[in-house]
């Protein structure tokens, strides 16, 4: 069973990708090309191993664990043999904060140019409809 703050790992198809499970309730199991991990919290913060691996997959890193030719398979014993550096977990604590803190001015600012892109993509139109209902230029 799922609990919140679980990462899952994806060992099939996009082999490497990671997800951090934050459903709160319900009852929830995650399938055979999945696994589940859940760190002690003492030695090492679940959203610090999350980001983590996360940034080893964006940048590439799993590449290495990977093998296969259509699908890529993750060699997961190699996977879970990897050195993690972890620095004392207040230090960890600290380093998520400030990483979801900017994360979330990230989001903000997609956001804002995404809606900036559309009203761009819309203004042709408009012009357009403008110009053929006899709307000065």
């Amino acid at each position: 069973m799922l609990k919140p703050g679980d990462i899952l790992l994806e060992r099939s198809g996009k082999a490497g990708r990671v997800c951090m499970f934050r459903e709160k309730s319900g009852e929830y199991l995650f399938g055979n090309f999945c696994q589940r991990f859940r760190t002690d919290g003492d030695l090492c913060d679940q959203s610090f191993l999350f980001w983590y691996l996360h940034l080893l997959y964006l940048g590439g890193g799993a590449a290495e664990y990977q093998r296969g030719s259509t699908i890529q398979n993750l060699q997961y014993k190699r996977y879970i043999t990897q050195h993690i550096p972890l620095p004392p977990i207040d230090e960890q604590r600290r380093i998520v904060a400030d990483l979801e803190a900017r994360m979330a001015d990230a989001e903000r600012a997609r956001r804002a140019a995404e809606a900036q892109l559309a009203a761009a993509e819309a203004l042709p139109s408009a012009i357009l409809r403008g110009a053929f209902a006899g709307e000065a230029a």
